[in-house]
C-alpha cells in the first residue's frame, strides 16, 4: 500500500479547502438519504439533502451555491429525476443512484448528462463516495458549470495525466486548444489544472469516512508512479496556495 501523501501538507490545504466542495445529494428516502450524506460528509465536502424535486429547486434557487458534484435518486415520482437532469444546468456534475439497473434505463439518464450510475445499496456506498472524490474537484474546478469542452476535462476522471502535451494527445485536440479551454473555463493553465486536480482528488479521498485510504484508493490504476505524481501535484498546490486562492478556488 501506498504512504500517505505529505500530512503535514495536506492539513495546509484542508485549512484552506475547507467544506469548500458542495455536494447535493437528492435521495426520495429519509432514512436512505441521512446514511449516504454521513458517508459522503468530511472536512472537505458538505453535503446538502433533498428528498424531492421541490427540495431542489429550493436550494438551487435560494441557496445561491455553486454544486460541484451532484448525486440523485433515479427513481423520484413523476419523473421527477429525468426533470431535473434536462433542466437544471446547475447540476452538470453527477451521478445517480438506482435500485434496478436496467440497461434501458442506464442508457436514457446517460443521454441526459450522468457521469455514472451506481446501485442504490450499502454495498455500493464505498465505489459511490469514491465518484464523488474524483468529480467533485473537476467540478471546483469549472465552478459547476457544464462547458463546450466537457469530453477533455471528464477524460482526468478516468485516466492519469502527467502533462498537458499528453492529455491533449488523449483527447485529440491540440495543444493551444487545450490550454484556451482551461483558460476560458478555470481560469488556470493545463498544467495547474492536472495538478490542483490530482491534488485534490487524493485529500478528497484520504480524509472521507466511507473509504479510510491513503490518498491513493480512487486512482484509475495502482502504478508506483501515480504515487510520485501525487506528491508532486501535493507539493505543487502547498507551494502555489496564494495564487491558486486569489484566482478564485
Amino acid at each position: 500500500m501506498f504512504e500517505a501523501p505529505n500530512s503535514r501538507l495536506g492539513d495546509r490545504i484542508v485549512g484552506i479547502f475547507g467544506k469548500k466542495f458542495n455536494v447535493l445529494l437528492v435521495h426520495e428516502s429519509t432514512y436512505g438519504g441521512h446514511i449516504l450524506k454521513q458517508a459522503l460528509e468530511s472536512p472537505l465536502v458538505s453535503v446538502y439533502l433533498a428528498h424531492s424535486r421541490a427540495d431542489v429547486l429550493t436550494a438551487l434557487r435560494g441557496l445561491r451555491r455553486v454544486w460541484h458534484c451532484s448525486v440523485l435518486d433515479l427513481h423520484l415520482p413523476g419523473g421527477a429525476s429525468d426533470h431535473l437532469l434536462s433542466g437544471s444546468t446547475e447540476l452538470a456534475h453527477t451521478v445517480g443512484i438506482m435500485s434496478d439497473g436496467r440497461p434501458e434505463r442506464v442508457a436514457q439518464v446517460t443521454r441526459l448528462g450522468l457521469l455514472d450510475v451506481h446501485n442504490d445499496s450499502l454495498r455500493s456506498i464505498p465505489h459511490l463516495a469514491q465518484n464523488v472524490c474524483r468529480i467533485a474537484p473537476l467540478g471546483l474546478l469549472l465552478r459547476g458549470r457544464r462547458t463546450a469542452h466537457q469530453h477533455v476535462f471528464a477524460h482526468l476522471l478516468d485516466h492519469v495525466v502527467d502533462t498537458p502535451q499528453r492529455w491533449a494527445y488523449e483527447t485529440h485536440c491540440s495543444l493551444r486548444t487545450l490550454q484556451a479551454a482551461c483558460s476560458e473555463c478555470t481560469r488556470f493553465p493545463a498544467f495547474y489544472v492536472l495538478r490542483i486536480y490530482y491534488a485534490l482528488r487524493s485529500l478528497l479521498c484520504s480524509v472521507n469516512p466511507c473509504l479510510q485510504t491513503d490518498g491513493y484508493g480512487g486512482w484509475p490504476t495502482g502504478r508506483r508512479s501515480d504515487r510520485a505524481l501525487v506528491e508532486e501535484c501535493m507539493e505543487f498546490v502547498g507551494g502555489h496556495l496564494d495564487r491558486i486562492t486569489r484566482i478564485g478556488l
